[in-house]
């Protein structure tokens, strides 16, 4: 499935992945969304809340800051990614994955 917000005449490519619970949740594994050149991980959330929202439970969204919350993180290109002002580049991927606790 490809997001391409309607406004951007030059986009960027970003591959999203969703790992494990999040992609049974959302209903999707991979997903490709297209992000003016300048966007950054806070436009990437606003993204995919606009496309996938209605299937990410209260749990783990929280409105207010338009992010997931705990215990799901952001890595791209290797590096763990939390603050909305993290520049993207073209061509990223950006995996979401959950914590998981057990024993």
């Amino acid at each position: 499935m490809i997001f391409t917000p309607h406004n951007f005449s030059k986009n960027m490519h970003i591959t999203v992945t969703f790992v494990g619970i999040l992609a049974e949740l959302i209903q999707e594994e991979t997903v490709e969304v297209h992000l003016p050149q300048e966007a950054t991980y806070g436009d990437l959330l606003k993204e995919i809340w606009r496309q996938c929202g209605r299937s990410i439970p209260d749990l783990l969204w929280d409105r207010q800051l338009n992010a997931f919350k705990d215990p799901v993180f952001a890595l791209a290109s290797g590096r763990s990614i939390d603050s909305p002002d993290t520049p993207l580049t073209d061509g990223e991927e950006v995996k979401f994955l959950t914590l998981v606790a057990g024993g």
